[in-house]
Order: structure tokens, then sequence, then C-alpha cells
């Protein structure tokens, strides 16, 4: 099952997960963008499985990490808040 934090009053997110919000210094995977989400998978040779996404990449390819990724830290939603 997947889980996911799309905002901070409304928390849903796995223990394993870090819960500090993304910051500046997290970069995108794919294209070096500022990353607003953080996908991790199932441990592979006793290695933590982690992936950086910008909310582009992320959204083009959301239903298969849906479907492989054990815990998913969304923070997009920080891209239409205003100050």
């Amino acid at each position: 099952m997947v889980t996911t934090l799309e905002a901070p009053e409304k928390p849903r997110l796995r223990e394993s997960v870090n819960t500090a919000l993304l910051n500046a210094s997290d970069r995108c995977d794919q294209c070096g963008a500022q990353a607003y989400v953080r996908i991790e998978f199932a441990p592979r040779l006793n290695r933590r499985m982690e992936l950086f996404l910008c909310g582009h990449h992320y959204h083009h390819g959301e239903v298969k990490i849906r479907q492989s990724a054990t815990a998913i830290q969304d923070e997009t939603w920080r891209l239409h808040t205003t100050s």
C-alpha cells in the first residue's frame, strides 16, 4: 500500500518516511529541478531505494510509480500555495 503526504494539516505518512519537508537542495533525479516528491521503494540488497522527482516527472509517471512504491511524500501542493 502506498501512503501519501498531501498537505501538512492532513499527514498520511508511513513511519519510515522522513517527515521533514523537502527543501531547495533536494533535486529531481531526472532533470535537476527542485524536487517536490520523494518516493521510497522496497529495499534491495540491504540498500534503501529512494527517488526524488519534480512535479512534472512525478505526474508523468505517477501510475507506474504508485504500482511499485512503498511510500510517497508528495509536496506538489506547495507549488500552488501563495504567501
